[in-house]
């Protein structure tokens, strides 16, 4: 995969790094708190405007660094499986 653009995350790969449900994510993003681009019927959401997020977020209080290596990981799990 080339890094032309910004990063983009999956609902789902936030949802197990936030430990929430996918639900919760599409929540978010349809209320505004976490903004998000439609590609095609899915939902993505950047590097940057998730960092923004956690950063800002009153109700998490995890560490947006290690929230973020940590779909970092999931993503290149789900990278070498495929």
């Amino acid at each position: 995969m080339s890094e032309s653009g910004p990063r983009l995350f999956k609902v789902a790969d936030i949802a197990t790094a936030l430990r929430v449900s996918n639900m919760t994510i599409y929540r978010m993003i349809r209320s505004g708190d976490l903004p998000a681009v439609k590609i095609g019927r899915s939902f993505r959401v950047t590097e940057h405007h998730l960092r923004e997020f956690l950063e800002h977020s009153p109700t998490h209080d995890g560490d947006p660094r290690a929230i973020l290596e940590s779909i970092f990981l999931v993503v290149k799990t789900e990278d070498d499986l495929e």
